[in-house]
C-alpha cells in the first residue's frame, strides 16, 4: 500500500526466483485517474508492464510473467493522472513447465 503523486513513482523490491511466475495487480482510489505498474530488471529494463488505462492495473494481463534466473527486480507504481492511495498485490506460482 502507498500513496501516489504524478511527480514521484513508488518502488518495491521483488526477489524473482528461477522457475517462478508472477502476477502483479494494483488498484488506486478514485483520485488517481490512471495507475501504471512496471517490473524492472536490476539494469532498468522493463520486464513486464500493464497495458491498460484506469484505476486498476494487471501487469502482463494475458498471462503471468516468468523467470529462468535468480534476479532482483523492482516494481514501479506511478500515477499518470491525479494523486491518492493504492494497494498492490504480488502473486507467485510455479512455472507451468515445472522449471
Amino acid at each position: 500500500e502507498g500513496a501516489l503523486t504524478p511527480e514521484q513513482p513508488v518502488r518495491f523490491d521483488l526477489a524473482m526466483t528461477r522457475g517462478r511466475c508472477y502476477r502483479v495487480i494494483a488498484v488506486s482510489d478514485p483520485n488517481v485517474g490512471d495507475i501504471e505498474v512496471r517490473v524492472l530488471s536490476q539494469r532498468g529494463t522493463v520486464l513486464a508492464s500493464d497495458h491498460e488505462q484506469g484505476r486498476s492495473a494487471i501487469v502482463q494481463p494475458d498471462r503471468p510473467f516468468c523467470t529462468d534466473a535468480e534476479e532482483p527486480a523492482t516494481i514501479e507504481v506511478a500515477s499518470r493522472e491525479g494523486s491518492g492511495a493504492f494497494a498492490l498485490e504480488v502473486l507467485s506460482m510455479a512455472s507451468p513447465g515445472g522449471h
